[in-house]
């Protein structure tokens, strides 16, 4: 590896869809001068030959992330995570999706780096759970501004709630 690298380690429990499409993009265009590594979980979305979409240097690290309210996964996930973090070294950890955002951001900052978040759509604006449900994710989603380092928002819409959320303009991209 070139030490002049930027080491960004990705972190995605959406991988398929957007996330995947988004990654793959990403990854291959920031190549030069780029490390990546994507920690990642297998969703029924998730198509087998994903890798395929990728460039050969991107490394892979499969975690079960679901979401769970079993306090035993919740710890373990934030462990293996924070032991990743510190094992790949990155100089910036990118979190995309909801849960990824939480159990990443809260990681990074356990292991003293800096994070980045894409929400790929905020879960809260989601037709399909309930109000209190979706106040309960908003709520996190605002305080969860407050440990990571910025939001790098995929649109219009998502920079607006963004900017909201963070109520600072130098965190939101």
């Amino acid at each position: 590896m070139n030490t002049g690298q930027c080491k960004i380690l990705h972190i995605a429990e959406s991988f398929g869809g957007g996330c995947l499409t988004a990654l793959s993009f990403l990854t291959k265009s920031l190549t030069k001068n780029y490390q990546h590594t994507i920690v990642y979980s297998n969703r029924n979305e998730t198509v087998n030959n994903f890798r395929d979409n990728f460039h050969e240097h991107v490394n892979f690290i499969p975690l079960n992330m679901k979401l769970s309210a079993n306090p035993i996964h919740i710890f373990n996930t934030f462990t293996a995570l924070r032991k990743i973090i510190l094992k790949t070294n990155p100089h910036v950890v990118h979190c995309h999706s909801s849960i990824a955002g939480v159990f990443g951001r809260i990681a990074a900052k356990l292991a003293g780096v800096p994070s980045l978040y894409t929400p790929h759509a905020y879960a809260f604006l989601r037709s399909d759970i309930g109000p209190v449900a979706r106040t309960g994710i908003k709520a996190i989603e605002w305080g969860l501004t407050k440990i990571g380092d910025g939001i790098a928002a995929c649109g219009d819409e998502e920079y607006f709630w963004a900017l909201r959320l963070a109520g600072d303009k130098q965190k939101v991209f």
